[in-house]
């Protein structure tokens, strides 16, 4: 952290070149910009993150990535960018035809419809590797007490007072082969665009550079923070927003010469804020304005001058030798062909499993000795340790208004922030066999949104069980779910046409993929529905006559 007296010490020493710390604290556009992460009740209770850029005068840009923030969670689909949007009184509005982030006082309220669906909280991430100390054989370049190992065509290196190594400079140590761990601040400029936004670079034996860029939230491209300059984009875009601290961890094996001529290309791997950006990446030349020319001989780090207020501290190498392959004796091919002995071993364990649920019977229980059941798993919304919740829709709302079903109903309420769990749900139906007079080729089970992700993943868990199903406004695995339920199971799916929550689409590729497999299945669209396609569904009689119309032989 930078302490108070630092902030000012910062601030008086470049003030007119880029936003001090003191004032960007100030500075509205500053508060609003940042990462946000959380999850969202979408059905599936998926992570979601978003990134606010800061343009200047009140503008903005937004970016948002399903599965959560890049290196923690972003499932690599095509960012959500909502471009140039101004904000009214303190509040940021980023609209997409599917939902609506409200962005004040830390917090990003994603709606739908008009009905919240989750509140994404700021965060302020931090590098694993941030404040890591050299081990023993480690060479420490700069620690923020002096310079001496710093200097440029013959000018020493310049430090502020509170300890920060300024830009432009080169260590005077010279390196072959070696690790180097580096912190890095960049400049808060939210006017500023392109290679103008807090821009430099650290040059590995002044040959080399991975490139040092304001690039928060944009696709991360070779001239972008992280990028190998002009030869290799990042994996992903690990950039924070400026003013927050970073670190690359680069380790680096230098070309190889035989005399004058290079026998194998220098090679590097890049760590950006604990995040691998760069794997065993071949460089094949130096790159664009590098102080040295490719050579035999060892050079030093040099941190680009480019004009931008950007900051170091806590730098330090370690001398690497090239490894080479090791031999394993006990690989396999290598070793003498003598069989391992291999004993077999049994897994036996017991978790307990506590779930409440409402259990109504028939009317005419008793008139029977054998009686269908149907197992209804409800929305996210109706989770935790209120039962009242789950009468909300259904077939346990007909039974809270005494409209008879003829079915055993069971409806299970799930745990707070939990989703449906195909273990515990088959351990209560086991429970609910083993205790009531329940018909076992007649069982059948449905769900709506994350209920109905439920319901795909307890029949593909177990559809030897099922007589036949009924997933509302959910989704699943693709391609597991039409292979392990394949046609042993009756399906009737519901979906809404205009569902901005759960998104038609989920439920159209499950389909699709049993159709690719010979297997039809019962589709129904509502045109104009939006999420609340269960309604009419559990409205409408033709849905119990078609379950009761299957079963299985037990």
């Amino acid at each position: 952290m930078i302490s108070s007296k630092t902030v000012l010490i910062i601030a008086s020493l470049v003030l007119g070149f880029w936003v001090p710390l003191a004032q960007s604290q100030e500075d509205a556009d500053y508060k609003l910009q940042g990462e946000y992460s959380g999850t969202l009740d979408d059905g599936s209770q998926s992570q979601f993150g978003i990134q606010v850029i800061a343009l200047g005068k009140g503008k903005f840009t937004g970016v948002g990535y399903q599965g959560g923030l890049p290196g923690d969670g972003w499932d690599r689909s095509d960012p959500i960018r909502v471009e140039d949007i101004e904000a009214a009184e303190g509040i940021l509005t980023l609209e997409t035809d599917h939902a609506t982030a409200l962005i004040s006082g830390g917090v990003a309220t994603i709606k739908v419809d008009g009905e919240v669906i989750g509140k994404l909280k700021r965060v302020v991430r931090k590098s694993e590797t941030l404040g890591q100390r050299p081990p023993e054989n480690g060479i420490v370049l700069f620690d923020g007490t002096s310079t001496d190992e710093w200097e440029h065509k013959g000018k020493a290196g310049a430090m502020t007072e509170d300890g920060l190594l300024k830009q432009g400079t080169a260590s005077k140590r010279k390196f072959g082969n070696h690790r180097l761990h580096i912190e890095f601040l960049l400049p808060y400029k939210p006017e500023a665009r392109g290679q103008a936004r807090g821009n430099s670079g650290v040059y590995l034996q002044g040959r080399y550079e991975v490139q040092m860029l304001d690039s928060f939230g944009l696709s991360g491209e070779h001239n972008e923070c992280g990028g190998i300059y002009k030869i290799r984009k990042p994996n992903e875009n690990m950039c924070y927003p400026p003013l927050q601290w970073q670190t690359y961890d680069i380790d680096f094996r230098a070309a190889k010469y035989d005399g004058d001529k290079k026998i194998k290309n220098a090679m590097m791997s890049v760590k950006h804020n604990g995040v691998t950006i760069h794997n065993d990446v071949e460089l094949p030349n130096a790159t664009t304005a590098s102080p040295n020319n490719e050579g035999s001989d060892p050079g030093f780090v040099y941190l680009q001058d480019h004009g931008n207020q950007v900051r170091y501290r806590n730098i330090w190498v370690v001398e690497t030798l090239e490894a080479e392959p090791a031999e394993y004796p006990d690989l396999p091919g290598k070793q003498e062909k003598v069989p391992q002995k291999q004993t077999k071993q049994l897994l036996d364990v017991q978790h307990p499993i506590q779930m409440d649920y409402l259990l109504a019977l028939p009317k005419n229980y008793e008139s029977k000795e054998k009686w269908p059941l149907l197992l209804f798993l409800h929305g996210a919304g109706e989770r935790g340790d209120d039962l009242e919740l789950v009468k909300k829709h259904g077939p346990p709302k007909f039974a809270s208004e005494g409209k008879g079903m003829p079915f055993i109903v069971v409806s299970p309420q799930c745990k707070k922030n939990r989703l449906w769990e195909p273990i515990s749900l088959s351990a209560l139906l086991d429970e609910i066999e083993k205790n009531h007079k329940v018909d076992s080729g007649r069982i059948y089970v449905t769900g709506l949104s994350m209920g109905g992700f439920g319901t795909w993943d307890l029949a593909a868990h177990s559809p030897e069980r099922f007589a036949a199903i009924a997933p509302i406004c959910g989704g699943g695995d693709r391609m597991k779910t039409a292979f392990t339920i394949g046609d042993q199971v009756p399906v009737w799916v519901f979906h809404g046409a205009k569902d901005k929550v759960v998104p038609i689409e989920r439920s159209q590729s499950l389909v699709d993929a049993f159709k690719e497999k010979g297997i039809e299945v019962k589709f129904t669209i509502y045109p104009d529905a939006g999420h609340d396609s269960w309604t009419a569904t559990y409205d409408n009689e033709k849905l119990y006559e078609w379950m009761l119309s299957h079963s299985r032989k037990n």
